[in-house]
């Protein structure tokens, strides 16, 4: 694993965190910058942002449920 995917995947397992804390800005805030070069941090950026413009229920747990193919 070269220098840039360690960083990426230390940016992408911060983030996660947060997210599952329902922190989805703050997730939001250190993915956008991996995006463009990392496609799972792409996917989390999006639903990070979703989430935060579209809370998930208090009893989320953190699971992703896809609404389309």
């Amino acid at each position: 694993m070269t220098g840039g995917s360690r960083d990426a995947a230390s940016a992408y397992e911060r983030a996660f965190a947060l997210y599952l804390e329902r922190r989805f800005d703050e997730a939001a805030g250190i993915l956008a910058p991996q995006a463009g070069v990392d496609p799972p941090s792409a996917v989390l950026l999006a639903r990070s942002r979703a989430m935060a413009a579209d809370p998930p229920p208090a009893d989320w747990d953190g699971i992703y449920v896809a609404k389309s193919k």
